[in-house]
C-alpha cells in the first residue's frame, strides 16, 4: 500500500514560516558590535513560554518557562549579563 505522501497527485506541505515573538529586548553590544534579541514565544497554556535568545540573528539560547513571570525574570538577568560581556 503506497504511503499518502507518496500518493500520486499529492503536493507535498510547505514548511511553516517561523513566528516572531514578543521582543523582551533588542540591543548592539559595544564591545564588539554583537546585535543580541531576545524574543518570548508563548505556547500552549501546558507547555509555558519559550524565550529565544539570537546573536546577529543565530539562535544561541532557547528555553522554556512555566510562567511569563519567569521568563521575563530571566530576559532581564540575561540581558544585564550580555551588556557586561558575559556569555550565556
Amino acid at each position: 500500500m503506497a504511503d499518502e505522501f507518496d500518493a500520486p497527485g499529492h503536493e507535498p506541505t510547505k514548511p511553516r514560516e517561523p513566528q516572531p515573538g514578543q521582543i523582551m529586548f533588542e540591543f548592539v553590544r559595544e564591545s564588539d558590535g554583537a546585535h543580541y534579541r531576545c524574543e518570548l514565544h508563548e505556547f500552549t497554556r501546558s507547555y509555558g513560554f519559550d524565550l529565544r535568545v539570537l546573536k546577529n540573528g543565530d539562535l544561541i539560547s532557547s528555553d522554556v518557562f512555566a510562567t511569563r513571570e519567569f521568563a521575563m525574570r530571566w530576559s532581564h538577568e540575561k540581558r544585564q549579563a550580555l551588556e557586561k560581556g558575559g556569555a550565556l
